[in-house]
């Protein structure tokens, strides 16, 4: 009883993240690209805006998926967090916010 409930509540979790992140991602990306693009403001805007809901989904995922040692799993995470925003950045058209993107994942 006790493993159903928590996978529940871990894809619930993942599922809220995943959510979470495609409602604030534009606006995450819209105040930056009004900015200039300065690195740090961007990604410390990045940070306070997506911060919760990655680490919401990542503790989803993590819960999922419990047999993955968890430095592999910060460490791809991370990987994965950064390629997808960069992808993202670049087929919109706001390539000048990538550096502070690649703030946002290195930290």
């Amino acid at each position: 009883m006790t493993s159903i409930r928590q996978r529940v509540l871990a894809g619930s979790d993942t599922a809220v993240g995943v959510v979470a992140l495609i409602a604030l991602f534009p606006m995450a990306g819209g105040m930056p690209a009004m900015s200039g693009g300065n690195p740090l403001a961007d990604g410390f805007w990045f940070l306070l805006n997506l911060g919760g809901a990655l680490l919401l989904l990542a503790a989803g995922i993590a819960s999922l998926l419990p047999r993955i040692k968890r430095s592999t799993f910060i460490a791809s995470f991370a990987t994965l967090i950064v390629v997808l925003g960069l992808v993202r950045f670049e087929v919109s058209g706001f390539s000048q916010l990538l550096p502070g993107w690649l703030l946002l994942g290195t930290c």
